[in-house]
């Protein structure tokens, strides 16, 4: 009777011990089932993030710059203007405004203009007001758009444009005034790209009119981003300073590079043109290379901030360090021939022609602007007495557009002159 009681017990025992591996085993499996449901739920998070990042670029880069058909409203069509209306791009001439503003290199694109629209120039598809308007799509917030349409009543073409901000613009334009109705076309489309780019993104504005000579219609819109204290307004301060510091206001441009860092402190750029204002004083160089050791504890990327403090450096007769200090000029922009031309005239101080020679060519090879390149290497390839060579590179210079005939005065210019007669125009 008791053997019969423990085999039960037995029996029970192996069955419940069967029933707790069951158990054990169905939870394992439930968990992992669970944690492959997170996993694939986080991927496909991941994923519809992504497609959402990608269908508001998309979507914002067709809005930004695209005027969009719409309804004519009633008063308009009581004008007469009616009709079925085809979308009109911006994209192209608000590129061409944006071409001639802020180089790459974010300083001093008047005095080195040509160099920068040949090579250096970033054209920029999508604006800081961009970016925000992608925030506020990804946080569910209306984005900003540029929207609008264009129509034509007999020969005046009429455009309104509604943006973000509700704000409208309407222009009119005269067909009549042009030599046809594709001119008339590009030309309120021209005068709709310098509005919007008015409100969307003012400083590129302000920094089109400056490159195309225009300073006084530039210091208005940086005026008005100062006032407003809009966005990037430390910046605007720093274009200012620029424009005042190519007129040789020195003093004035100091306070304005002073301006800007105050507002933001990490503004290597206008730490930068400070420097750059106190080396083209002459006598305040130790206050410039403190303003460059400001930029290079910031970053080592900023192409003036070397070239100048190597200058400074020559000048005073340091030539190892000017050397140091333009080799990484060099490095940080290759595209320059300045940096180029400088550190050749060091080492030919130090009696390393050849070794400026090298110089030379490696930057002709690199710049995108060789000319004065060319120049330079005549008057190394003079100096070793190479009058052949020398009048090869004169002849590649003028082929480059520079004008070597303002510098007869000197060798090996004059002998080139004499032997070379410039041709009257």
């Amino acid at each position: 009777m008791e053997e019969s009681k423990t085999s039960k017990d037995e029996v029970v025992h192996n069955w419940t011990g069967k029933i707790n591996k069951i158990i054990r085993a169905s939870i394992d499996i439930q968990r992992k089932v669970v944690a492959l449901f997170l996993f694939l739920s986080k991927i496909i998070a991941i994923l519809s993030a992504v497609v959402l990042l990608y269908n508001s670029i998309d979507g914002l880069l067709k809005q930004s710059f695209t005027i969009h058909p719409f309804d004519v409203p009633l008063a308009f069509s009581d004008n007469g203007f009616t009709g079925n209306f085809t979308s009109w791009q911006l994209s192209d001439e608000i590129a061409k405004i944006q071409k001639t503003g802020w180089s790459v290199s974010g300083f001093n694109v008047k005095r080195f203009q040509q160099d920068n629209i040949e090579a250096d120039i970033v054209i920029f598809g999508i604006s800081l007001n961009t970016v925000k308007s992608l925030s506020r799509s990804l946080l569910g917030i209306k984005d900003k758009a540029i929207k609008g349409s264009l129509l034509r009543k007999d020969n005046i073409l009429y455009l309104k444009i509604n943006l973000y901000n509700l704000k409208s613009i309407e222009i009119t334009c005269d067909v009549n005034e042009f030599d046809n109705v594709y001119k008339a076309y590009d030309e309120i489309i021209r005068k709709a790209s310098f509005e919007i780019l008015h409100e969307v993104d003012p400083f590129v504005l302000a920094s089109f009119y400056w490159a195309n000579n225009n300073q006084k219609r530039s210091v208005d819109i940086i005026k008005e981003i100062i006032e407003g204290k809009m966005d990037g307004h430390d910046s605007a301060y720093l274009l200012w300073g620029e424009m005042l510091g190519n007129e040789e206001k020195y003093p004035q441009a100091i306070d304005k590079f002073k301006n800007s860092v105050e507002i933001n402190p990490k503004n290597a750029l206008a730490w930068s043109g400070w420097g750059w204002v106190l080396y083209e004083m002459g006598d305040r160089d130790d206050e410039a290379i403190s303003k460059f050791q400001e930029v290079i504890s910031q970053t080592d990327d900023v192409w003036h901030a070397w070239y100048y403090w190597g200058l400074i450096l020559y000048r005073n007769n340091q030539n190892e360090e000017a050397i140091i200090k333009l080799k990484k000029a060099i490095l940080t922009d290759k595209s320059r021939y300045e940096a180029y031309n400088e550190i050749s005239y060091v080492f030919q101080t130090q009696g390393e022609v050849d070794t400026s020679i090298v110089y030379l060519v490696e930057g002709i090879k690199n710049s995108t602007n060789p000319g004065f390149l060319y120049a330079t290497l005549a008057e190394m390839y003079w100096s070793q007495d190479k009058k052949e060579k020398a009048f090869t590179s004169l002849k590649k210079s003028l082929s480059q557009g520079v004008d070597i005939y303002q510098y007869i005065e000197v060798e090996p210019y004059k002998s080139f002159a004499i032997c070379f007669p410039k041709k009257n125009d």
